[in-house]
């Protein structure tokens, strides 16, 4: 007799895809252990980092995801990178849509048709529970810690999805197995992931292993130098930046009015303030860098090095010096958001579209797929500049553009002038430069002739 990973007998003869499928049943709760005391990013030290990292390369990532969440909190400028890269995922529009050799296939386009009715019909959203898009949310958080995971929600019969349950990435744990574990308060070295239940994400990297998969590699030291730049930098501008009273007392008044001038000092507020004797000699030495620059030019350093690891350039609009260099830019960002979208689209259709498909048309039905519209809207600019010079250039030879092309490139109506003759943009295409009957201009109302 066999049974499945809930203590279920599998009868005999049941498809693989179905053994084991969890329907309705919520396997994880949230617990008071959630809330994590450990503060991993507090009094950070190099030795300290290294720690986390050996510990993560060991199959133990708890304090490292811990980290990962923590710099997205307390780190500026990674926190503002990764909602740009996050946002434009997001903003991106997903279809569910038949497998790319079945576009035409009549069943195929309903089991994607009913799958999209489905996942747009979720409407939970709460702090324990999200929609698809918020699943989405979720997943693309693993750019920083590596993966991130959520339950599934399935409804009685495995009929739909009620909804995705995010999972703390510091639960998931690699001790003693290459694939992922749930730890939980009853169980240390974790539970595996029941089929059909989880969605689990991973941001890929070359090591191949999830622990080192992650940003907050090179990012968890960048934090860690950039916070020592910023104490320093609150220090300088504490002692040099910051004016400072200093009273001087006689020795024979060292004793009954060193009190006083101290109380009267604190009276100036958080400006500093001390008291000597005259027989004290104090000097402040200070660096080359007598205004704090090297301060300043470390941490714009470490804020285009976050940017450029998480975005892949740190230049804005703004600053892009030229169209060549603007489009490199441009094309950076859309490389980065194509691969994103792609390894989404590979998770959906894995682990929220295959078992879903096979719980209600069966084992062997075509798995539709998200498709993400990722490739950016074309630049009309653009094209109408090109279009203005490829009419000027056939002209001479007695061509010029279809109206009815224009019309359907650029949604503009075109009509005839008043001298007859029909207002167009040139531009060359299928069938968009025709020719005229002879090299001289058409009569006014003259009939056109279109190749």
């Amino acid at each position: 007799m066999l049974y499945d990973w809930t203590g279920n007998e599998i009868k005999e003869g049941a498809p693989d895809r179905f053994a084991g499928r969890i329907h309705g049943r919520r396997l994880t709760h949230w617990e008071d252990v959630d809330r994590e005391e450990a503060d991993e990013s507090r009094s950070l030290t190099p030795s300290k980092l290294d720690l986390i990292l050996r510990q993560a390369n060991g199959g133990d990532p708890e304090a490292q995801a811990r980290l990962a969440m923590e710099i997205e909190e307390k780190d500026w400028d990674a926190g503002h990178a990764l909602q740009t890269r996050r946002a434009a995922a997001e903003a991106v529009e997903v279809t569910i849509q038949p497998p790319e050799e079945l576009e035409d296939d009549a069943r195929a386009t309903e089991i994607a048709e009913d799958a999209g009715r489905m996942l747009a019909a979720i409407s939970i959203d709460n702090d324990t529970d999200v929609a698809f898009p918020g699943a989405i949310n979720h997943m693309l958080s693993g750019i920083l810690s590596g993966y991130a995971a959520l339950e599934i929600l399935w409804s009685s019969g495995g009929g739909a999805i009620e909804g995705f349950s995010p999972l703390l990435t510091s639960a998931i744990t690699y001790r003693k197995s290459k694939e992922p574990l749930i730890r939980t308060s009853s169980h240390y070295d974790g539970l595996a992931l029941a089929p059909n239940k989880f969605v689990f994400h991973r941001h890929r990297s070359r090591s191949g292993d999830a622990t080192r998969g992650g940003l907050i590699r090179p990012l968890g030291w960048m934090y860690l130098f950039e916070n020592l730049g910023i104490k320093d930098l609150m220090r300088f501008v504490e002692k040099f930046g910051m004016p400072f009273v200093s009273a001087r007392l006689e020795d024979n008044a060292w004793e009954r009015d060193r009190s006083k001038i101290a109380y009267l000092i604190r009276n100036f507020g958080s400006d500093g303030g001390a008291v000597f004797s005259k027989a004290v000699e104090v000097e402040m030495l200070q660096g080359n860098q007598s205004g704090g620059e090297v301060y300043f030019k470390l941490l714009e350093y470490f804020g285009d090095a976050k940017t450029k690891v998480i975005i892949g350039q740190t230049a804005s609009s703004g600053d892009a010096g030229g169209w060549s260099k603007g489009q490199v830019q441009g094309q950076v960002r859309q490389d980065i958001l194509e691969a994103d979208s792609k390894a989404l689209s590979a998770t959906i259709k894995r682990d929220i579209l295959r078992p879903w498909t096979a719980f209600n048309y069966g084992p062997d039905a075509p798995v539709p797929e998200a498709h993400f519209a990722y490739q950016p809207p074309e630049d009309q600019q653009a094209k109408a500049t090109v279009v203005e010079k490829v009419g000027a250039a056939v002209a001479p030879a007695g061509y010029e553009i279809d109206p009815e092309w224009i019309k359907d490139e650029f949604g503009i109506p075109v009509v005839k002038s008043a001298s007859g003759r029909p207002d167009v943009f040139p531009m060359a295409g299928e069938r968009g430069v025709k020719k005229n009957a002879s090299p001289n201009p058409p009569p006014p109302n003259a009939p056109m002739t279109r190749w």
